[in-house]
């Protein structure tokens, strides 16, 4: 193009206005002609590799240019570069509708090429929008033309445009001809967008055929290809792409860093439809990963933009997806109806292999619900469909759900051949059903009664649990990823350990019981864990302090409002509490993009029986507990033995703990009624303290040696506490010190050598009228503490957590903590004019070797996928600290004040923590001998310094 010409079509991509295009024309004495609007055509195609913003305003200044002019030849031209930016930034409809006044236009002229150019481009918005019957019949008129033309690069493009309807209907080996017949003619006489364009279409062929080797390089080189010659909107493509392969491979981490890649490509260039499609795929990723309110979210949106686009297609995709979170909510009957919609849906869209995918879909549903005839009448139809095809993971998974099917009709022989025939036939290159296949192997095998050939099949299941949770380098995605994939641990435990298991027998069943627990939080404490997670700390949190002010304001508001009164008062709290739930989702959502980055793996989390045994003092013995099924398992340790025995069933402990906690919760209706019924409900809880030792400890009490007692529970056994269960009238606390650990690997980790504090100590306290001991307490833990600062009420703040209390030896916080079971994230600690949640503990780096939480329900906690707390406690294990003491229930003001100024008198004289706790307990219980006052107290992590 000459100088002149270049320099036109750079002032005009500056313009952003019709008026200023008009003025541009009018006062630069440019002589407007249809070369012009030729060169702003061309200049259109260029720009839109790199900006369709760019690009939409040269075509809009190419309809001013034609205007001026007045020429058909000339309107039509500005009307199809119009259509290609429409059809780039996914106005579909809008793109056809300017793609026929330009087929108008040149069919009228009789310029027969420009009409075949004008309907081999509209042919993908057609596509797109189910206009396949218009799209064949512009192809079959373009063909004609250029056949008759000689025309053989726009002959390429348009076999390039019939291979892209094929591929969206799943023909993917009559597309994948097509398409390498066009790349043959692109690399001789195409530009690069063809190129590019053919490279990307021949691997979403190779991975759509499950040759992944092949699609991962044809993927690469086209994103190398357009990287090298800045096509930027086509390295999104690429990675959106890439992403989905790799999920494909179960390689996550990798799939989800690439979708956020291409999404803020695509939030860049305004590009709706492959923005959707991230969120349409990363949904399927979070629902692999059983975070499900999430895959939801994001189905839902894609969902809703492909609605907006008129993409049928893709909104089924997307109504599907948001109908597979539905059925893993527990809402099986609503996601049928979605499936049902999802199927007409595809069926009007002329696509073949979806609706027996809904088959799939719908099969599996009904299998979980125990209608297992229909069930299989659905299997089984879609798997005679898809065995005429080459989609192996589709008749994988068929297979996989027949052989489950079988198994529930007791036809193991079945079930293992399907398994087998899986294995051998290579499901290895689909590791999630591969995994799957084996653990269902090993039920068949079980169920037959071969019980070695079981734990073989169990053993190579959880070896993929393995690898795939290798993959995974955040902790939320960790966690949620076991929580389907517990069953495998629990099945080797119940086969290896019938009765009691000692030798080499206890050493396996005890690793496996680890590789099942607190995984992720052992994983963030150890040594790996805490590099990666320090080094992260400011790239984390820095990008959400703002959202986090917003957060920390609206909630004050809100606790104001609620003391509030009016006509008007319960609107405003109702509209501030939206408001605040708003902040939190925002900020989850932000946090979601953040973990996402790419981290080294972390591999120092569980560890072996050899290696917690030596961590284990030579005075102390860990007990720890395992549920499997309806049995709980208990794991004795010191230094010398090692035995695993069931125990108890789950189903009687549960009771006896649900019967505990409703004894204590009864403190909470007041001084008047523990008067009148006291010494009742001291009796009923006697009595249950009786009940859970009989049945959790009393089986292993023998095996018990030493002075001290570690404690692993499991489960709601978290919440139980140990040192008040009775032997009699004797107490677990008279005949040892007591500590917790969320897991056996992770009391390791935090046993390990002593954190580089200044030794200072820092003792925060926010009083109120409902806890008017705390300034007390605070000033008596002060004066016992060394290097003391104390501050109080409206001081305690999070930045002054972090500038003194990230260094100090002790750190001491009185005050009220708030349980979050619906968002654990938000679980808190009131300060002075904010709160202190889990989120803001992931930002700070603490060397205390003791927090002590002193409030109410401090030690509160869910129990989610894989033996994970998830409350306050685990953020300070996760920020740093070496112990931290929590109580277990609400705690009355005057007796906590008491037992911690016992506490700290005896931490003065001993540097055993779990002493100092223990002889605290048996004080306060002279004083106030009811457990209720006494008990709740738990210390978790290192006990002696």
């Amino acid at each position: 193009m000459p100088e002149a010409g270049a320099r036109l079509i750079e002032e005009l991509a500056l313009l952003t206005s019709t008026r200023q295009r008009e003025e541009y024309f009018r006062k630069s004495g440019v002589d407007v002609a249809p070369s012009t609007i030729v060169n702003l055509h061309g200049a259109v195609l260029s720009t839109l590799a790199r900006s369709t913003v760019e690009a939409a305003r040269l075509a809009k200044a190419s309809a001013v240019a034609a205007g001026i002019l007045g020429d058909e030849f000339s309107r039509a031209l500005s009307e199809r570069a119009l259509a290609h930016v429409l059809y780039s930034t996914a106005r579909y409809a809008s793109a056809v509708s300017h793609y026929r006044r330009a087929a108008r236009g040149f069919k009228k002229l009789g310029n027969l090429r420009e009409l075949a150019r004008t309907q081999s481009s509209a042919m993908q918005s057609l596509i797109y929008l189910g206009q396949y019957e218009t799209a064949l019949a512009w192809a079959a008129s373009a063909r004609a033309i250029f056949e008759d033309l000689g025309d053989s690069l726009r002959l390429a493009r348009l076999e390039g445009n019939l291979g892209n309807l094929f591929c969206r209907q799943d023909r993917y080996e009559e597309a994948l001809l097509l398409y390498r017949k066009a790349y043959a003619l692109f690399l001789k006489a195409g530009e690069p967008r063809d190129v590019a364009g053919a490279l990307s279409n021949m691997a979403v062929c190779t991975m759509g055929l499950h040759d992944f080797d092949q699609a991962l390089s044809l993927y690469l080189e086209a994103r190398t290809y357009c990287e090298e010659r800045g096509m930027t909107v086509l390295v999104a493509e690429a990675d959106y792409n890439i992403a989905y392969l790799y999920f494909l491979r179960g390689e996550y981490t990798t799939a989800l860093n690439l979708y956020e890649s291409a999404r803020s490509h695509c939030r860049e260039s305004g590009d709706a439809y492959h923005g959707a499609l991230c969120d349409l795929d990363q949904a399927e990723v979070y629902l692999e990963l059983n975070l499900i309110e999430e895959g939801a979210q994001l189905a839902q949106r894609a969902r809703d933009a492909f609605s907006e686009l008129g993409m049928r297609y893709e909104e089924a995709k997307a109504v599907t997806f948001h109908a597979v979170a539905l059925h893993r909510s527990g809402q099986a009957l609503h996601s049928l109806q979605l499936f049902r919609k999802a199927r007409t849906l595809f069926v009007r869209e002329g696509n073949p292999i979806w609706p027996a995918t809904l088959d799939l879909y719908r099969a599996l549903v009904l299998v979980e619900n125990r209608r297992v005839r229909q069930s299989r009448l659905s299997a089984e139809r879609a798997l005679r469909f898809f065995s005429g095809t080459r989609l192996a993971n589709r008749i994988a998974t068929c297979e996989l759900l027949l052989a489950r099917i079988s198994l529930l009709e007791g036809d193991q022989r079945d079930a293992r051949y399907r398994c087998n025939e899986l294995l051998e036939n290579g499901a290895d290159v689909y590791p999630a059903i591969s995994f799957q296949a084996e653990f269902v192997l090993g039920q068949a095998e079980e169920a037959a009664g071969k019980q070695d050939e079981a734990v073989d099949a169990y053993l190579r299941a959880s070896a993929w649990v393995e690898t795939l949770r290798s993959r995974l380098f955040s902790e939320d995605l960790k966690v949620s990823f076991l929580k389907d994939k517990l069953q495998v641990y629990e099945a080797l435990v119940r086969l290896r350990c019938g009765d009691v298991a000692e030798g080499l027998a206890a050493r396996d069943v005890f690793g496996w019981i680890e590789q099942a627990k607190s995984r992720a939080l052992a994983d963030m404490l150890s040594l790996e864990g805490q590099l990666v997670r320090n080094k992260a700390h400011a790239e984390l949190i820095a990008p959400l302090l703002g959202l986090r002010r917003k957060l920390n304001e609206t909630t004050r508001r809100l606790e104001l409002a609620r003391g509030e009164h009016g006509n008007d008062a319960a609107q405003r709290v109702d509209q501030l509490w939206r408001d605040a739930r708003d902040c939190e989702r925002n900020l989850m959502g932000q946090v979601a993009g953040l973990r996402r980055e790419p981290s080294p793996e972390i591999l120092g989390g569980a560890c072996d029986a050899e290696t917690i045994r030596a961590a284990i003092p030579v005075d102390a013995t860990l007990l720890e507990y395992y549920r499997a099924g309806d049995i709980i398992y208990g794991c004795v340790m010191d230094r010398e033995h090692l035995s695993v025995r069931p125990i108890a069933r789950t189903e009687q402990v549960d009771q006896l703990f649900r019967l505990l906690r409703f004894q204590l919760s009864k403190f909470r209706l007041g001084a008047e009624y523990q008067t009148r019924f006291g010494a009742r409900m001291e009796m009923a809880v006697r009595g249950h303290l009786r009940q859970l030792y009989s049945t959790l400890v009393a089986p292993v009490r023998q095996y018990l040696r030493g002075s001290h007692l570690i404690v692993v529970p499991h489960g709601d056994l978290h919440h139980l506490p140990f040192a008040a269960l009775l032997d009699g009238d004797r107490a677990l606390i008279d005949d040892f010190t007591i500590s917790h650990a969320p897991g056996a690997s992770a009391f390791r980790h935090c046993a390990r050598g002593l954190p580089s504090h200044d030794g200072t100590s820092l003792v925060l306290g926010v009083p109120d009228d409902n806890a008017p001991y705390i300034s007390a307490e605070c000033r008596d833990v002060m004066r016992k503490l060394p290097a003391s600062t104390l501050l109080l009420g409206d001081r305690v703040t999070a930045g002054v957590i972090q500038a003194k209390g990230t260094r100090a030896r002790y750190l001491h916080i009185a005050t009220h903590g708030t349980f979050r079971a619906d968002n654990p994230m938000f679980s808190s600690l009131r300060l002075g004019n904010s709160r202190l949640t889990l989120f803001d503990l992931a930002g700070m780096e603490l060397r205390a070797e003791l927090v002590v939480l002193s409030g109410c329900s401090t030690g509160m906690n869910v129990v989610v996928g894989g033996d994970e707390l998830m409350g306050l406690l685990r953020g300070f294990l996760s920020a740093g600290a070496r112990s931290v003491l929590v109580s277990l229930w609400e705690v009355s003001d005057h007796t906590t004040a008491l037992f911690m100024s016992y506490f700290y008198a005896h931490l003065q004289k001993t540097p055993d923590k779990a002493a100092a706790l223990r002889n605290a307990m048996l004080e306060l219980r002279v004083e106030y001998p009811h457990p209720y006052f006494w008990a709740p107290f738990t210390l978790t992590g290192q006990y002696q310094n």
